[in-house]
């Protein structure tokens, strides 16, 4: 009737999914016929296709500055990002809270602490204000260690026939990236320094040149490199002082640790020799420890009074 207001119901229950639906709405009169253009976005509550993707559920190795990411939901208009050292996430455990992102990734701005147990979790948020949090997921950041490599066969000949290159070898079997490397302490005889070229060379072939033709004169050498030494070599290099490298040791950051490393000494001159006494090489790596964090959760056992069990 004329002055009156219609109804309309739609039944929506059998849809799962988000989506804007194109409406004609059509009115008859005896006399006429009114069609009306509409649409209908329903927006669905099903975030099923929500979870975490990297860090995996239990990964170690993580490195410190890291991006986190998940698996996009399409009913999801927003996440929330947040991520905490406790599992049970209780006030002030968290330490990043991220909310109205977009992207189905997030770069934390500060660097993890190495060698430590995360949780972290998403929360999917459509228009409605219905919302999912995925199960948490936790993992390990990576492990900073450092190591001396000594060199147990001494003293090591440098032969006074031709002109010889003497290789001291270490040989690493642990996996991780390097994040440091010195030469820790070199200390030997020559019977002239200045003949001398040495070396650190990586398994990749990489090498960094210590110290080329230097100390006309000297006949010991007793020294460690250190890139951020802020001493250049003097001479002569005795009584284990640290110097600046003639290459930058800094170079093998990111190596593989896994492998032959190699200290290469060049005899440039023939009918000169001695040998190396003592040679240790540090390097720190960023380890993977294979050790997947097991997130616990301890619920209270509930035991009625005065029961005997």
């Amino acid at each position: 009737m004329p002055g009156e207001s219609s109804e309309l119901i739609i039944d929506a229950s059998s849809v799962d999914f988000s989506s804007v639906y194109d409406l004609v709405i059509t009115a008859t009169t005896e006399s006429r016929v009114i069609e009306l253009d509409a649409q209908l976005s329903l927006i669905s509550g099903d975030f099923s296709d929500l979870a975490v993707l990297s860090p995996a559920p239990g990964e170690s190795g993580v490195e410190i500055v890291t991006t986190f990411t998940w698996v996009e939901d399409t009913d999801a208009n927003s996440y929330t990002f947040e991520m905490s050292n406790n599992p049970n996430f209780t006030t002030g455990s968290i330490l990043v809270y991220e909310e109205g992102l977009t992207e189905e990734a997030y770069t934390i701005e500060q660097p993890l602490d190495r060698n430590t147990v995360y949780f972290w979790r998403i929360t999917g948020i459509n228009r409605c204000g219905d919302s999912f949090t995925t199960p948490i997921s936790a993992f390990a950041a990576e492990a900073l260690t450092c190591k001396d490599y000594v060199e147990n066969e001494t003293p090591v000949s440098l032969p006074s026939s031709g002109t010889p290159t003497t290789i001291l070898e270490s040989v690493i079997v642990a996996n991780g990236q390097v994040s440091d490397v010195n030469v820790t302490l070199l200390k030997g005889t020559h019977t002239n320094v200045k003949d001398l070229r040495v070396s650190l060379k990586a398994p990749s072939g990489k090498t960094v040149s210590l110290f080329d033709k230097r100390c006309a004169g000297s006949t010991s050498f007793n020294v460690g490199f250190d890139s951020d030494s802020p001493a250049d070599i003097q001479c002569p290099m005795l009584n284990s002082a640290k110097y600046k490298p003639e290459g930058d040791l800094s170079e093998m950051v990111g190596e593989e640790l896994l492998g032959t490393w190699e200290l290469v000494i060049e005899d440039l001159v023939s009918g000169d020799g001695g040998k190396v006494d003592e040679y240790i090489l540090n390097i720190c790596s960023n380890v993977n420890l294979g050790l997947a964090p097991i997130l616990e959760k301890n619920n209270a056992l509930a035991i009625a009074p005065n029961s005997a069990e």
